[in-house]
């Protein structure tokens, strides 16, 4: 045992092995200047108020609000009964639905609660449908029904009922007279006194224009 030596002795004291001690007096050192500092510690996450000048919603302490976009309308006409006239009555469409068929459908749809406040109704039948619209180049319009229409009203309803039909298509620009067909078939309608459209060569009804009905306008 007198030949053993420790291994550093001997060694001078520039090769002596340092101790790495200074990571723990740093860990120690940064723990007091944060407790001296007075910063409080939480136990848990917590919300913080966003002061108002930096509020998204905000600009200078002023609310800032979004106005949606207003939809672009059309005016229409459609023609409601008023006693045993005729009566034009305004229709706003979306422009995104600005068509004849469209048109149609505010027509056979009946007078509204306003409509028939002011004394208004129709003499078009319940059910009534448009099935189809067409426009020649003419400015004849083929308008397509099913078949509540001639079921549902017979003599001077029936033609009166045609007479909404007619000046509600010829009140669009370019239209000038209606034919009309039953589920893809030309039918037969008749003007004010009650006389039938008469047929071409092909069996094509002649067009009805507004002056057919001149009597149930209200003016006449």
């Amino acid at each position: 045992m007198r030949g053993w030596r420790r291994r550093d002795q001997g060694r001078g004291p520039d090769t002596a092995r340092p101790r790495t001690v200074w990571p723990l007096a740093l860990v120690v050192a940064t723990a007091l200047v944060t407790a001296g500092c007075g910063i409080p510690s939480d136990d848990g996450p917590r919300s913080l108020a966003i002061p108002v000048d930096l509020s998204p919603t905000t600009i200078a302490g002023t609310v800032t609000t979004t106005i949606p976009p207003q939809e672009v309308t059309v005016e229409r006409s459609i023609f409601l009964v008023n006693g045993d006239r005729l009566q034009e009555v305004p229709r706003a469409l979306p422009r995104n639905e600005d068509s004849y068929l469209e048109i149609m459908a505010r027509l056979t749809g009946g007078p509204t609660t306003e409509d028939e406040s002011a004394g208004l109704s129709t003499a078009i039948p319940v059910g009534t449908e448009v099935r189809r619209t067409t426009v020649g180049g003419t400015g004849i319009v083929t308008i397509d029904l099913n078949e509540a229409f001639r079921a549902g009203a017979e003599g001077a309803q029936r033609n009166l009922a045609t007479a909404q039909l007619v000046y509600t298509a010829t009140a669009v620009p370019a239209a000038s007279s209606v034919r009309f067909q039953e589920n893809g078939q030309w039918i037969q309608l008749a003007d004010a006194a009650g006389t039938l459209q008469p047929l071409d060569a092909n069996g094509v009804p002649e067009p009805l224009g507004r002056v057919d009905f001149i009597q149930f306008t209200i003016d006449s």
